[in-house]
């Protein structure tokens, strides 16, 4: 079952090595897609 929450910034830039002991969120439609939020 995939994390929720933040995504981690590892697994976005594809180089996570903690895998499913991440804490942290690891979607794959979340790849390559940065999203800025408008009010930055």
């Amino acid at each position: 079952m995939p994390n929720q929450g933040e995504d981690c910034y590892f697994y976005f830039y594809s180089t996570c090595a903690k895998g499913d002991s991440c804490p942290f969120r690891h979607c794959e439609a979340a790849l390559g897609n940065e999203t800025v939020c408008t009010l930055w």
